[in-house]
Order: C-alpha cells, then sequence, then structure tokens
C-alpha cells in the first residue's frame, strides 16, 4: 500500500474516532425533577401541597418540597434510583406516582399531574365541657 494511501485511512479513522466520542453522551452527575400540580376537575393549579419523594424499595424518606402558587415542585441534586412520589392535602385523594431517575439526562418533566377531589362528610360532632371546681 502506498504510504499515502495509508495516511489517509490512518485520517479518517481518527476522524471517525473522534467524532463518535464528541457526540456520546456522558451521564448526569445529578439529576433534576419537575412537574405541577392540578385540580383535576377544574385544570386550576393546587398551590401549597406537601409533595415527598420517597425511596421505591422501603419508601424511606428523601425530601420533601411544597408546590408554589403555581402548583409547580422541583427536586434538585437526585440519584439515579426509582423513587416513590407522593402529593397530598386535605380534600383531595392521595397521588403516588412511580418515579425512574436515569443518568442520561440532567433533567426530567414528570409533566402535570392531577388530584381527584375526595370530600368526605363527618358525621355529628359532639363538644362538651367541663367546670372545674373552685
Amino acid at each position: 500500500m502506498p504510504a499515502l494511501l495509508r495516511l489517509s485511512l490512518l485520517f479518517l479513522l481518527c476522524i471517525a474516532s473522534a467524532t463518535t466520542t464528541a457526540f456520546a453522551q456522558t451521564p448526569a452527575a445529578s439529576v433534576t425533577v419537575f412537574g405541577t400540580v392540578q385540580a383535576g376537575e377544574t385544570k386550576a393549579p393546587l398551590p401549597l401541597l406537601t409533595v415527598q419523594l420517597r425511596t421505591a424499595p422501603d419508601s424511606a424518606f428523601v425530601t420533601g418540597r411544597l408546590t408554589n402558587e403555581n402548583g409547580a415542585f422541583t427536586f434538585a441534586g437526585l440519584r439515579k434510583g426509582v423513587y416513590l412520589l407522593e402529593v397530598r392535602t386535605i380534600g383531595y385523594a392521595p397521588l403516588r406516582q412511580r418515579v425512574v431517575v436515569g443518568e442520561l439526562s440532567a433533567f426530567l418533566d414528570l409533566g402535570t399531574l392531577f388530584m381527584v377531589k375526595d370530600a368526605q362528610a363527618l358525621s355529628a360532632v359532639a363538644i362538651t365541657s367541663t367546670v372545674d371546681a373552685v
């Protein structure tokens, strides 16, 4: 093989190798998970809801937040793994969702989560008091 042809093939091989390396995705060190919570019937944002993230295998508490005035929440600095997202508030059924955090993207958008009304009527309430003897 002539030297010029060998040099050309070597040059093409180096370019192909560099291109493959340049487009390879590097794993994200930590992931940010975000989403919004709305009422299922009205599609109105639900502010100040308790949003918790727990580990999937044992439900151990990882972190918690309140939704903002637009019903949005964000969890930053999460590691790869499987989590359980729990959203709770009075008047709505608890919302539980499995969240799988990978390492190929630094952001995970859960989109809009909808809460379902769970109104429960209380039965009669009796209030009693006693007077202390002096």
